[in-house]
């Protein structure tokens, strides 16, 4: 079934300040924490507005509940919806939206951050807008993603384990060279996970 039009047109009848907050969740992910959402949002609107709003989202099915509180959770009902609301935002916004996020995991999960590690790396190498690529965003993302592929076991299935060595690499690379191949890289590195060290590093090696 093909979404996509009656999506837009509920986002494009969406009051700016709900529209607004369906672009902020966008770059949280399909699924979105009411706290990291409030947080995060640029008009920093009082908890009890912007529960409103999203109640309001849920009645008009663009965004659903996913878990009830205390840990607050929603979900785009569409990925539709998230896309188009992603692709709104200018990109220097969504560079400050990806950074926000960012730094919003390093603050309370600071003595931690190994659950993140793989969001941490996605946030940070899409946390770039207009003019120079400062230093510090291509240290964290490289460095966040170092940490995430020694830790969690690669797909199962060799061509995919192969694959995403491939992937790793090149993202590497094009992060010293070609910053927007390098977000392209990473999109897909993404989505496959990431590996055990030893079984990495051995994989990785054949592409190095």
């Amino acid at each position: 079934v093909d979404v996509s039009f009656p999506e837009i047109e509920k986002f494009d009848r969406l009051p700016p300040p709900q529209q607004l907050t369906v672009k902020v969740a966008s770059i949280i992910g399909r699924l979105f924490t009411f706290r990291l959402l409030h947080d995060i949002h640029p008009l920093r609107a009082a908890a009890d507005r912007l529960r409103h709003d999203l109640d309001q989202l849920t009645v008009l099915d663009i965004t659903q509940l996913d878990l009830p509180e205390p840990e607050l959770t929603y979900i785009f009902k569409h990925i539709i919806t998230q896309e188009v609301a992603y692709n709104l935002l200018l990109f220097a916004q969504r560079g400050e939206l990806h950074r926000a996020v960012a730094e919003w995991y390093e603050r309370p999960y600071a003595a931690d951050l190994t659950p993140y590690y793989s969001l941490l790396a996605y946030h940070w190498a899409h946390a770039i807008g207009d003019g120079p690529i400062p230093p510090v965003l291509r240290f964290k993302a490289i460095a966040y993603l170092d940490q995430a592929a020694y830790l969690k076991p690669l797909p199962a299935d060799a061509d995919t384990q192969v694959q995403y060595a491939r992937m790793y690499v090149t993202a590497r690379d094009y992060w010293n060279v070609n910053w927007e191949k390098a977000i392209e890289s990473f999109g897909e590195l993404y989505q496959i996970g990431t590996g055990s060290r030893d079984t990495f590093a051995r994989y990785v090696g054949a592409y190095i």
